[in-house]
């Protein structure tokens, strides 16, 4: 969760508000996100790639569904985790 937490501490303008994209809303992971008063996704999986690829800032996950929008959108800022293994980690050695 620090990764997230640093990530909209550093990223969110005043007033800004979180969109959390999931196909499981009541995991309790979310629970630590309401500080921030967050809404969830209720769109299909188009739908969530689509909003996500128009949002001017995204937090990414380590997957390749946030990988895409970042990919093919326009953003004034980007998140995205240090993997712990593989080329992209701080080693940059695969396991």
């Amino acid at each position: 969760f620090s990764y997230y937490q640093e990530a909209l501490t550093r990223m969110l303008p005043k007033g800004g508000k979180i969109l959390i994209m999931t196909d499981d809303r009541k995991d309790p992971f979310f629970r630590q996100f309401r500080p921030w008063n967050p809404k969830f996704s209720t769109g299909t999986a188009m739908e969530d790639l689509l909003t996500m690829t128009r949002a001017p800032r995204l937090v990414m996950s380590q997957s390749t569904f946030s990988w895409w929008p970042t990919f093919l959108g326009e953003k004034q800022a980007v998140a995205c985790p240090i993997p712990s293994f593989g080329a992209w980690s701080p080693n940059g050695e695969a396991r």
